[in-house]
């Protein structure tokens, strides 16, 4: 049912939105100052414009039936432009402009304002757009659009897991056990692009690139992809080759992981750390693992200790700890396609999902979700709905 009532913004709202735009339009290469001196000596002249990015109206551009009307009156519904380009991305009825472009628009141009803070400093470099071009699976011509945040949801056998493993070969050079015997043609563009469009081809296990009319045998993103995924590995025994196992990485990394893991926000874990029991005839880690409710300092637990959703908890600590280390100082990418965050009650979930999204921390975040949690607040996430037409049907 479309909305009569507009959810306009509150003066409070707008004045969020101006100031985390630093007052300058949103727009790429516009970035007009909308702020400055009055005529009279004691005044202001504020000439911005605060834009909705999804409706405030059900029969205005770029509507979304599925959000309340307190989600689009929150700041992340929010993109300052200046008039021409408020003006601009509203012709058309929100179709050369949809929601998930203003919203990357308006995440790029505050990443870019934090690095004038001195937060970060090296150039930002997410996935913006894929195209399907050739796939036995999914949909010739069907385009995803990805912003900081985004979520695939869909009923089993819809080809979410398609899509998300699709998104990781482009963008790590690595061909997964799904497309070694089919051929793929991906058309990838980015946030950042030093290219306008480059074309991955995967054919029977090689992974190929073009950009123009140069073929590239190697991968030209520069991106640390952080993948989890289901695993049959039994959760019983070493922690360290379980979380391996989750990551498809090496023992090395996931030492990197735990060690050097942000912990600050965490959940459920304070303080990670190693001690190695022996070296011959095969390496045996002990992780101590401190938990945030612990009042002495020196209590330690063991990863067999936690039930089996603080074990999840654990893990999710971890590898979004060890991004917002990393995602200082390299794109960083995290990937979720693990159906293990389902035990996660509404608290935990929320708890990890406004991390996700907090400007603070500089990584992409792709993840799968069979149906949107209710109780989640999803509040400025671009949402991809996954359906059968997406796909072929065909069994895989």
């Amino acid at each position: 049912m479309s909305k009569k009532i507009r959810a306009d913004f509150s003066q409070q709202t707008k004045n969020i939105i101006a100031a985390r735009a630093a007052y300058r339009c949103c727009y790429p290469n516009c970035e007009a100052t909308l702020i400055g001196p009055g005529i009279a000596p004691n005044t202001i002249e504020c000439i911005g414009e605060c834009a909705h990015i999804y409706a405030a109206s059900g029969k205005g551009p770029r509507s979304n039936h599925n959000l309340s009307d307190a989600d689009l009156k929150k700041p992340e519904n929010g993109i300052y432009l200046c008039n021409k380009h408020h003006t601009l991305i509203d012709k058309g009825n929100g179709k050369k402009y949809p929601a998930e472009t203003l919203m990357l628009y308006k995440q790029i141009h505050e990443h870019k304002i934090s690095e004038e803070l001195g937060h970060t400093s090296y150039p930002l470099l997410w996935i913006k757009k894929l195209v399907v071009r050739n796939s036995p699976i999914l949909k010739t011509g069907t385009t995803y659009d990805f912003t900081k945040c985004s979520i695939i949801s869909g009923n089993n056998g819809v080809g979410k897991s398609v899509l998300i493993e699709y998104v990781y070969t482009a963008l790590t050079g690595k061909c997964l056990s799904r497309m070694e015997k089919s051929y793929v043609e991906l058309c990838i563009e980015m946030s950042n692009p030093i290219w306008q469009t480059v074309l991955c081809t995967i054919d029977n296990g090689i992974v190929k690139y073009k950009v123009g009319d140069q073929e590239l045998y190697f991968c030209p993103f520069s991106i640390d992809v952080i993948f989890l995924r289901d695993c049959t590995y039994s959760i019983k025994g070493d922690m360290i080759n379980w979380i391996r196992a989750q990551l498809d990485k090496d023992r090395r990394f996931v030492k990197a992981l735990i060690c050097g893991a942000d912990l600050s926000d965490s959940y459920v874990v304070k303080k990670a750390s190693m001690e190695t029991i022996r070296k011959e005839p095969y390496e045996t880690i002990k992780v101590k693992l401190q938990k945030n409710d612990d009042i002495d300092e020196n209590c330690n637990w063991s990863f067999e200790q936690f039930s089996r959703t603080e074990t999840y908890s654990v893990v999710f600590d971890l590898v979004v700890g060890y991004m917002r280390k990393v995602s200082r100082y390299k794109n960083t990418l995290f990937l979720c396609d693990w159906t293990n965050i389902n035990t996660f009650c509404g608290d935990l979930m929320n708890h990890y999902f406004k991390l996700f999204h907090n400007s603070s921390n500089y990584f992409q975040t792709i993840v799968t979700m069979h149906t949107l949690w209710k109780n989640v607040d999803w509040s400025g996430w671009n949402m991809i709905k996954m359906t059968k037409e997406d796909n072929l049907d065909v069994k895989y």
